[in-house]
């Protein structure tokens, strides 16, 4: 009896652990979306802070070294991902997976290939990523 018991409860913490795992995963593939159409797939490109901002024109607040943008004069939210040192950049839409050599060749072939760029600071309002280059993150000020 005392064996079942153990059986069960071990079973049920089981269940439970997977469960908050599989949440777990669904909320990082989400914020992995964001930054990979950010460009954070592309081998080397390191995020230096990624945050949600409450009214994408409030962006100053949090980078105050980015210039006056009209795009980000909105009220929706906004997502930023800044990027530290040399960052490689596609500037015909967003970089296949690096683990797909096949669809990075082909993007190398048609002339959309990344280029490095300093100071890059993403921000995706709409589920639409706008990348913005030479951006002074020194006194960055994440929510």
């Amino acid at each position: 009896m005392m064996r079942s018991r153990y059986k069960i409860g071990f079973l049920t913490g089981l269940v439970v652990i997977t469960g908050i795992g599989l949440f777990q995963v669904q909320a990082a593939r989400a914020l992995d979306e964001r930054l990979r159409t950010c460009g954070a797939a592309h081998p080397g490109n390191v995020v230096r802070a990624s945050f949600d901002i409450p009214r994408a024109r409030d962006y100053q607040l949090y980078v105050p070294g980015m210039p006056d943008n009209p795009e980000l004069q909105t009220d929706e939210p906004a997502f930023f991902a800044i990027f530290a040192g040399p960052t490689q950049i596609t500037v015909a839409g967003p970089l296949p997976a690096s683990d797909d050599k096949a669809a990075l060749d082909a993007a190398t072939s048609v002339g959309i290939a990344p280029r490095s760029y300093e100071g890059v600071v993403c921000a995706v309002v709409h589920g639409v990523p706008t990348v913005y280059v030479d951006v002074d993150t020194s006194e960055l000020k994440p929510p």
